[in-house]
């Protein structure tokens, strides 16, 4: 259902599966239909958390941190 909301978001969605099953689903997501009352319960689902592993993007001796990586202002 996410990849739908997103899709009719506009947002470019790049799925990663290997699960013939997953994929199949992920294909489906075409025949799926969400409503206006579907969309507006997603939007309001908490935001401003981030599922990442942020420390993969970290190099030895940066003076970046797990917690400032992505938040410091530039």
């Amino acid at each position: 259902m996410l990849l739908k909301w997103a899709i009719q978001k506009g947002i470019v969605v790049i799925p990663k599966s290997v699960t013939p099953s997953r994929i199949r689903e992920n294909f489906d997501t075409v025949n799926v239909a969400l409503t206006t009352d579907d969309i507006e319960a997603i939007d309001k689902l908490d935001k401003n958390n981030r599922i990442s592993y942020g420390a993969a993007w970290l190099m030895e001796g940066s003076s970046y941190t797990y917690e400032n990586l992505w938040d410091e202002e530039r």
